[in-house]
């Protein structure tokens, strides 16, 4: 299942509940939850713009989760297990406030390179051995 949806209170964009993701995969024990497709309107879908990321969470189905992603158009961003998608909730409401106000946060993100340089290793956890 994808949930793609973002639990909102629209007068102040915050989340009503912190963690749809999560309690759906309690609420429907055996079903594989990813979250996907929450950080643009459903309308972006009907023509997306060219290399738009689709960040996505979850603990399996995540390599057809992937091609979905691909076969609309979108480019496949991994974030992590189905923990992680309350940070994708989070980030759907901070986005969501700022577009309310006139905003854009196409340009809220620097590159990975303008980021950590040459390094991924800056920002990677420490791998225990």
């Amino acid at each position: 299942m994808i949930d793609c949806t973002n639990a909102l209170d629209h007068r102040d964009f915050t989340l009503t509940n912190p963690a749809t993701a999560e309690s759906l995969a309690q609420a429907l024990p055996g079903v594989n939850v990813v979250k996907a497709f929450n950080l643009a309107p459903d309308s972006a879908w009907r023509n997306p713009p060219a290399n738009l990321g689709v960040p996505f969470c979850g603990d399996a189905d995540l390599e057809t989760v992937a091609e979905l992603i691909k076969d609309v158009g979108g480019v496949p961003v991994p974030a992590g297990a189905l923990s992680r998608a309350k940070l994708l909730e989070a980030t759907a409401a901070l986005a969501i406030g700022i577009w309310a106000t006139g905003g854009d946060v196409r340009s809220t993100f620097v590159s990975v390179t303008d980021a950590v340089g040459d390094s991924l290793d800056a920002i990677r956890p420490a791998r225990s051995a």
